[in-house]
């Protein structure tokens, strides 16, 4: 998708981007070999022409700081298919109190298809989520560019985020998939073991404070919450990065990628 990116030139939106879709100008390889294009003047095609070099030069070097600087966020995602085997999925936990290094309780990260939890008074500090965040490219959350992220760069000033994040919660949107995380993974046929499939965020906040008492089942169950949350966003990732492509270039050729795989 990114190859048939053209918002992140100067001046050029997603209803010339569609446009010139339209025209047959559906790659940057396409672009270049055009020696005009219908309403760009010569000097505004080579402008572009040297920004979709320096494009294609960041995309060989895998540069996606290049990229999360002049793509809008909501366009982060076009990176997913170029960024996939280097994606770090986050959900955390929290006493549910304002943001500090005491309030996160549960950090979960899911890479290279493993799953690994940060638990308070464990495992958990700045330290140990940078080391899980080292050389990712992107991040993918659910909500989390309103409520993980900002929560934890208050609870650890010197977190290092990698440079682009997809937020699933506004991309489903796009796609008529509204509602939560669980919600949304009803919608598309995702399930959940019959222990977790009715807890939700408050029980998780209750879960901590219950494990804090004494009680022994009480953490082994909030890490299967986050557990579920946390995985569970990589096949919605990859279900939603097609929907979405699909709908923006509806002749664009589909991927093989179902959630039934």
């Amino acid at each position: 998708m990114i190859e048939s990116t053209f918002v992140h030139l100067q001046g050029v939106g997603e209803t010339t981007e569609r446009r010139w879709w339209e025209m047959g100008v559906l790659h940057w390889s396409d672009f270049f070999r055009r020696t005009q294009i219908p309403g760009l003047s010569a000097g505004r095609k080579h402008h572009h022409d040297r920004a979709l070099h320096r494009a294609a030069e960041a995309l060989l070097r895998r540069d996606t700081a290049y990229f999360a600087s002049c793509l809008r966020p909501r366009d982060h995602w076009r990176l997913f298919p170029v960024c996939r085997q280097n994606v770090v999925y986050l959900d955390i936990e929290t006493t549910g109190a304002d943001a500090s290094p005491d309030s996160v309780t549960v950090v979960g990260i899911h890479r290279d298809a493993c799953t690994l939890q940060l638990v308070a008074h464990e495992n958990l500090s700045e330290r140990s989520i940078n080391e899980m965040f080292d050389g990712a490219a992107m991040l993918v959350t659910f909500f989390g560019s309103v409520f993980d992220v900002p929560f934890l760069r208050r609870a650890y000033p010197h977190l290092r985020v990698p440079p682009l994040h997809v937020d699933l919660c506004f991309l489903a949107r796009r796609v008529g998939l509204h509602g939560g995380l669980k919600s949304v993974e009803h919608q598309v046929g995702l399930a959940r073991a019959d222990d977790l499939a009715g807890l939700t965020g408050w029980d998780a906040v209750l879960l901590w404070h219950q494990h804090r008492q004494g009680n022994s089942r009480a953490l082994e169950r909030l890490l299967g919450y986050n557990r579920a949350d946390t995985e569970h966003l990589a096949p919605l990732a990859e279900y939603i990065y097609e929907r979405v492509s699909r709908q923006l270039r509806p002749h664009a050729e589909p991927s093989a990628f179902s959630l039934q795989a």
